[in-house]
């Protein structure tokens, strides 16, 4: 038998990089790549431990935190996903994956007027034609009733055909009320038009509504 002592450190902020390729080369290349950026946009002051997990072999780099004036907390994943949806920002794998377009997705601000003019960058051909034309399915929002809807419930219109997808959603603490991302065809990407959300089989009043949803606040370095 032997005992553990924990001590809360407020005082020290954890970034965790692990992998299940992290004793190759190229895992290595970008454990040094995350501690020059630590270096050059965070803190020269930190250091790093490699755990002996078999599956992950995860490295921890610790830093103190420098500037939190005390509003930084504890806290899990589920209030990083409920900022990240009440922000609208995109989850790979769920809001948008390998075979979804910037257009579709709402990130045309993302491909610059250089490319917009020369192309001649990977699905160019799609993308520029998207945006001259217009994409056939757009990522919007919504503010839903009854039971949050989860990714994968099916988006109709109100005359109960399909229009598309939901890929977020769920309760945000900020506004008190369910909302989600999703894809719909478009023509019924407006604010203010009227779907309904299916959750468990049964259709629940929703309305495309524009995000972000909460006022972004994002923090700039002066």
């Amino acid at each position: 038998m032997f005992k553990i002592y924990i001590t809360l450190k407020e005082s020290v902020a954890i970034v965790i990089c692990h992998g299940c390729l992290s004793k190759k080369k190229s895992y290595l290349k970008m454990q040094i790549m995350i501690e020059d950026l630590l270096k050059l946009f965070f803190f020269s002051n930190f250091f790093s431990h490699k755990t002996n997990n078999q599956y992950y072999s995860p490295y921890h780099y610790y830093t103190p935190c420098i500037g939190s004036e005390g509003k930084v907390r504890l806290t899990g994943l589920a209030a990083r996903d409920s900022l990240g949806l009440e922000a609208g920002l995109c989850l790979y794998g769920n809001d948008m994956e390998q075979h979804t377009t910037p257009v579709e997705a709402g990130l045309t601000w993302a491909i610059g007027k250089r490319r917009r003019a020369e192309g001649g960058f990977l699905g160019a051909d799609v993308i520029l034609k998207q945006l001259a034309e217009g994409p056939s399915i757009r990522r919007v929002g919504f503010i839903s009733s009854g039971p949050p809807a989860r990714s994968h419930s099916e988006i109709q219109n109100e005359q109960g055909a399909n229009i598309g997808e939901v890929t977020s959603g769920g309760f945000s603490p900020c506004l008190k009320k369910n909302i989600a991302m999703g894809y719909v065809k478009s023509g019924s990407h407006k604010a203010g038009n009227k779907v309904k959300i299916l959750v468990r089989g049964k259709g629940y009043d929703g309305v495309v509504t524009k995000m972000p949803f909460v006022p972004t606040k994002y923090y700039k370095p002066t």
